[in-house]
């Protein structure tokens, strides 16, 4: 395709080479409403389709939470109590889901199978422009709120309870606070996923309305990726929905957010009441680090979270825990709203201490300023950061919970991450040997204590024998020791020490 050439309703707006994928991106509009595609067009089997709409929260209620439920709860062409499950019972997807973020909400779906994937664009688009929302306020209430006439009312609903689970995290509680705190004339400030004392402040009225203004094609953006068949998906947007309706004005923002002035705040959370209250204070300190495309940034502020509270030898952690003053230091980058910001978090402090903590803190990382970081423990870092950061690469499930995992009723786990963009176990393997080979060599390098997760250990091992005879013996278990030896750029295999 070409700049300005038009296919159903669609121009296209620019194209660009991205080398790293071997596949080219199309951009296109829809000259009647504005919608927004994207198409990443290689030789990718497994194709996706995901449309995302701009969704700024200007409250708590949770209400673009709510929608991502609901949308998915029956729809014009597809009037099923619950689409969504039949989907994941019976379709030939490779993945399957719905995401509300602090800013967006997300629909993606993918499959291997033509057929499969056109069915899967078809109810997810007649989910998010015709569902059954607009008529049923009882969806509305289940997946919301309620209340319950039992002998004692209480409020019940899906993403009601959801968000009382995520509230009973003190963590979750002190990232809620910052956030707050830090973003106090933008969107961030308020709990995209919704506070439970604030989702029964939500009516149904501001529900459809919500909806109606944000879920409009003006406001999204479908994203392509893959073989996928683009004169289909272009037809079916243009002539079952977008050709009949009009453009709206697009939705404005978020804002960047202008500096504030430190502020002190105590928030409280519940513990249980066998607890001792006597060292459950905490301490966290928010930062806002730069916006979305300062990626340097962004590793540096990771390298910086190792160096400062990557164990209980790291500068932060090493101090407090002698001291007896805490139990657990944390640095957490939130890197995916459009301005980084991180949190600094001290756990388990005693009330009288709580002065001490902030002194030494703020002590500490004044002398790292002046004096600088110590460059061993720096490298060692890096070192481990480049290792980790590949232990290997997930594709489209990079950095994602493991619950967000494709089914796995195709492929075995080795070789389903390709089909994502991931690599391949053989490649994961080569660069594994490659790096600790390039570690030992090294003059000072008598003596190695290398740490990873399960994966990418048991990927080295297999370099070396076959892993079948670590599994029969019992398998790998927490804090386990491979004991490898090194010579003439081998690795020798000799015992696993399990705690």
């Amino acid at each position: 395709m070409k700049i300005n050439e038009s296919k159903y309703g669609f121009v296209v707006k620019k194209r660009t080479e991205v080398s790293e994928l071997n596949a080219t991106m199309y951009e296109m509009e829809h000259i009647k409403t504005h919608l927004k595609l994207a198409w990443l067009k290689r030789d990718e089997k497994n194709k996706t389709f995901g449309i995302a709409f701009k969704t700024l929260p200007s409250d708590d209620s949770g209400v673009f939470h709510i929608l991502e439920h609901s949308v998915l709860c029956g729809s014009k062409k597809y009037p099923v109590k619950e689409p969504f499950v039949e989907l994941m019972k019976s379709s030939m997807s490779t993945f399957l889901n719905a995401l509300t973020f602090e800013d967006k909400t997300f629909y993606p779906i993918s499959s291997r199978n033509n057929q499969d994937f056109m069915n899967l664009t078809k109810v997810y688009l007649d989910a998010v422009f015709n569902p059954l929302i607009l008529n049923k306020k009882e969806i509305f209430l289940q997946e919301g709120w309620h209340i319950e006439a039992t002998e004692k009312p209480t409020y019940k609903g899906v993403v009601l309870n959801e968000m009382k689970g995520a509230f009973s995290s003190p963590r979750e509680i002190m990232m809620n606070a910052l956030n707050r705190a830090l973003f106090k004339d933008n969107c961030y400030q308020y709990v995209s996923g919704g506070d439970p004392e604030a989702i029964p402040d939500l009516t149904y009225e501001q529900f459809i309305q919500t909806y109606q203004k944000y879920y409009h094609p003006s406001n999204a953006f479908v994203f392509l990726d893959g073989d996928v068949p683009l004169d289909d998906v272009l037809e079916l947007l243009n002539q079952e929905y977008l050709s009949s309706m009009e453009a709206n004005l697009p939705i404005e923002g978020p804002i960047y957010q202008q500096p504030v002035q430190v502020s002190r705040q105590v928030v409280d959370y519940e513990i249980g009441e066998e607890e001792n209250a006597e060292n459950k204070y905490r301490m966290a300190w928010g930062n806002v680090i730069g916006s979305y495309q300062d990626y340097e940034k962004v590793i540096a502020m990771q390298v910086l979270s190792d160096v400062l509270c990557g164990d209980n030898q790291a500068v932060l952690n090493k101090v407090l825990l002698e001291k007896g003053l805490a139990e657990n230091v944390y640095l957490a980058i939130n890197d995916g709203e459009l301005q980084n910001w991180c949190q600094l978090e001290v756990d388990h402090i005693k009330e009288e201490n709580l002065n001490q903590v902030k002194e030494i803190v703020f002590d500490t990382l004044q002398t790292l300023i002046k004096k600088g970081i110590d460059r061993q423990q720096l490298e060692a870092t890096l070192a481990y950061l480049e290792l980790n950061l590949k232990e290997r690469n997930f594709g489209l499930f990079e950095g994602e919970s493991e619950d967000l995992n494709p089914n796995f009723d195709d492929f075995g786990y080795d070789d389903l991450f390709p089909h994502y963009g991931g690599e391949r176990k053989e490649d994961v393997q080569k660069r594994l040997k490659e790096t600790l080979t390039d570690v030992m060599n090294k003059e000072d390098h008598q003596t190695v204590l290398a740490l990873s997760h399960a994966g990418a250990c048991m990927c080295f091992l297999s370099t070396v024998i076959d892993p079948e005879e670590i599994l029969k013996s019992g398998g790998f278990t927490n804090c386990c020791i491979l004991h490898f030896t090194f010579e003439n750029d081998t690795f020798k295999f000799v015992e696993i020490i399990r705690p």
